[in-house]
């Protein structure tokens, strides 16, 4: 894995889910090809702490790593992680170990420690660290200063942070209205793939006068789909029931059909609505369509989406500790 030059300038690498032998990953943590690497991914894995911590100090990786997904760590005591993320960092000056640090101190519900790491690592210039503390001070209702932090991240393209910045500029928060910066930021955002700012910019085209636009909003609300978001699925199928052709109403049946499979109950009514209209016109819809009674002994699907209000809603948590 690491015995060729080609390899030299790889800036990421994903290893999730491959269980590697131990001496494979340390080799891959050592190889000297790997020294410019910006992303590696270890989700899935599972490596006990000792042996972690012996192949994490021998990376030749470490001052250039900006994104980390961790692999699931066996350590008795989370304070051990701690300390090791904050010995990386001071021996790689790497502030990306001090925000893994932090959230390795939140998910142990010491917030207030966890804060601080971000803080230091948001100084340092990690921009995700921004986005994290933005997300704190708009939790405490210090929406002045969250705008402030999301600002800073934002304009270094980090899009969760695009999104936030428009949300606030369209709703007032923060900061004075400006619908034609909403627009901006959202759209910054929905462009990168965020499939909570492709939704609000489909709210904007749909709702805000001047700038309604139907076949942006359903352009958008089309890429949100495409990413499997059930309440776009919910908005595009009302969109293509305001119309009257068939082929329409029956993407408007297939989308709220979709949405109901992945639990949104309100999808459940739009469907049974669509499917009238289609039998008023003499029209059979298929077996695929079943009547909600036939699911009586089916489990209940949770309805609610991820909650936007979650601290972290970018990281692992403690997902990566046993």
């Amino acid at each position: 894995m690491c015995s060729s030059s080609a390899m030299q300038g790889v800036s990421q690498l994903d290893l999730n889910n491959c269980d590697l032998p131990i001496h494979d990953l340390q080799r891959v943590f050592s190889c000297k090809y790997f020294n410019s690497l910006v992303t590696l991914e270890l989700k899935g894995n599972r490596i006990d702490f000792g042996t972690f911590s012996e192949v994490l100090r021998k990376a030749s990786f470490l001052s250039s790593l900006t994104e980390f997904a961790l692999p699931r760590i066996i350590v008795e005591n989370y304070q051990d992680l701690v300390n090791l993320f904050v010995e990386i960092a001071n021996s790689s000056s790497n502030p990306l170990f001090l925000y893994k640090a932090g959230t390795t101190l939140y998910s142990h519900n010491q917030k207030s420690q966890g804060f601080d790491f971000h803080l230091k690592a948001a100084e340092l210039g990690h921009l995700p660290s921004h986005h994290t503390i933005g997300r704190v001070f708009e939790k405490r209702k210090e929406h002045k200063e969250a705008f402030r932090w999301f600002k800073k991240s934002a304009k270094h393209g980090i899009m969760k942070s695009q999104y936030k910045i428009g949300s606030f500029y369209a709703n007032g928060v923060g900061t004075e209205k400006n619908i034609r910066k909403a627009f901006k930021w959202t759209t910054r955002s929905a462009q990168q793939g965020y499939v909570r700012a492709q939704i609000n910019l489909a709210v904007l085209f749909h709702f805000e006068p001047g700038y309604e636009d139907k076949e942006k909003n359903r352009f958008w609300l089309e890429k949100a789909v495409n990413q499997g978001d059930p309440g776009a699925m919910n908005d595009l199928g009302k969109f293509y029931t305001n119309r009257d052709e068939y082929e329409d109403l029956e993407r408007a049946l297939e989308l709220f059909t979709r949405a109901e499979e992945l639990g949104l109950k309100i999808a459940t009514d739009n469907r049974l609505k669509i499917q009238l209209r289609l039998m008023d016109r003499g029209i059979v819809v298929g077996d695929e369509y079943e009547d909600e009674d036939d699911d009586d002994d089916e489990d209940e699907v949770d309805e609610n989406v991820e909650d936007d209000d979650e601290y972290f809603e970018d990281v692992e948590d403690d997902e990566f500790i046993e």
